[in-house]
């Protein structure tokens, strides 16, 4: 009898132990669709980012099959983090304007996710530009300098357009010192800079965006900060107001020459060009 018992306790274990790894082991099974038809996307390739402890990083493919779809099976852990995302050639991650996630090709997997996940693409091309202008926003260029001066301004490069540059250049020899300023996503430093400096650093960004009217924000900064060093000099170090009176001077002058032609054909002047210096 007691042998009967110990051995329904090793199954009841067995059992109890066999269930417990199911539960931490799951297969997600992923749909890419193309939100432009609402068709399946074929042999797009999902990649799944597996982390762990924050540290070791692994990635597996998956390519979706003429359903649009493909499984992964995952063990969660406390200690291992997993993040999924679509992608193919000829085809953009779909953007919606949405408080809890924005793209819609990537997702962050974890107990609660759903078994089956839809992931996004659009074979719109240009759906990303369109969806960020229509997020840009939009200041009165001295609403804009006053942000600046007060320490008040947040958020990326704003709309601007060519004729807001004389105003721009009104300020772009100020020497005094913010903080606050349209920061590029891309720099890992935060440095303060002339008020003047800062504002020649919008006009360069009007200048590239006038002649790629299908850029992205992050495409619109000049440099990584604003910042402009002497290109012949190997150490980069230069006086910065010596750099702002050079780069001013380069600017109106530049103005002068092109304010009176299109805009298309202005913004291909470069204003620094034979200067010896330039954005860093």
């Amino acid at each position: 009898m007691k042998k009967i018992i110990i051995l329904l306790m090793i199954l009841s274990l067995f059992t109890s132990g066999t269930k417990a790894q199911k539960s931490i082991r799951n297969k997600i099974h992923i749909t890419v669709i193309d939100k432009k038809n609402g068709l399946p996307v074929e042999n797009a390739e999902v990649t799944l980012t597996t982390i762990v402890e924050a540290r070791d990083v692994c990635k597996e493919i998956r390519f979706t099959n003429t359903a649009g779809k493909c499984s992964f099976k995952i063990n969660f852990s406390p200690s291992i983090q997993y993040y999924m995302q679509a992608s193919k050639t000829g085809y953009l991650g779909f953007l919606e304007m949405d408080p809890v996630k924005i793209s819609k090709h990537d997702a962050i997997i974890s107990r609660d996710t759903p078994e089956k996940i839809f992931l996004y693409l659009t074979s719109d091309s240009l759906h990303q530009v369109e969806f960020y202008r229509n997020t840009e926003v939009r200041y009165e260029i001295p609403v804009l300098i006053n942000l600046l001066k007060s320490g008040n301004f947040h958020g990326g490069i704003p709309l601007m357009h060519w004729n807001d540059i004389p105003q721009l250049l009104a300020v772009a020899n100020d020497k005094a010192l913010i903080s606050s300023y349209p920061a590029n996503p891309l720099s890992s430093s935060a440095m303060e800079a002339p008020l003047g400096l800062v504002a020649l650093w919008l006009i360069e960004s009007i200048r590239i965006a006038e002649g790629n009217r299908f850029i992205l924000p992050w495409q619109k900064y000049p440099s990584l900060n604003p910042l402009i060093l002497n290109i012949n000099d190997p150490t980069g170090l230069e006086n910065k107001n010596d750099n702002l009176e050079k780069a001013y001077k380069a600017y109106r002058e530049w103005w002068e020459v092109v304010r009176d032609m299109d805009s298309m054909s202005g913004c291909r002047i470069n204003p620094l060009k034979g200067t010896g210096i330039g954005w860093n």
